[in-house]
């Protein structure tokens, strides 16, 4: 069955089905890694819902800038981000819209980040070692 429901509506009916063997969620790292850094609450567990079965695809990702903004390096272009993302954050439109849905944006030092990543390489670390993951 192909359900073309929004995907939020497809992914609860996934989280909820019975473990029958027959349903099947081919998804991205939005799921399991973006929506609980992205919600304050999701409700789904992001490992204990699901097992995983195979990787689908691999995909590299590349960092490019307009030749006309000032910043040329990796750390000068994450600072001019970081800089415009608290901008955008702290706009009143942007404050009515996390108001109204319930949203809670939180910024972080590249350090907090850091120790915030290092947690979930190791609980993702146990996640794929329960499953038998293997490199191929």
């Amino acid at each position: 069955m192909l359900d073309r429901r929004g995907y939020f509506r497809c992914l609860m009916s996934f989280v909820a089905a019975a473990p029958d063997g027959y349903t099947v969620l081919i998804a991205t790292n939005t799921t399991h890694a973006a929506n609980e850094h992205l919600f304050k609450k999701i409700p789904y567990d992001s490992v204990n819902d699901f097992a995983p079965v195979t990787a689908l695809a691999r995909g590299g990702q590349v960092m490019v800038v307009h030749p006309r903004v000032p910043a040329k390096t990796q750390p000068a272009v994450i600072a001019r981000l970081r800089e415009l993302f608290i901008g955008a954050t702290r706009h009143a439109s942007a404050q009515k819209f996390f108001k109204t849905t319930g949203i809670e944006p939180w910024t972080t030092t590249s350090a907090e980040l850091a120790k915030f990543q290092a947690s979930k390489s190791a609980k993702w670390a146990r996640v794929i070692k329960a499953a038998g993951i293997q490199l191929e």
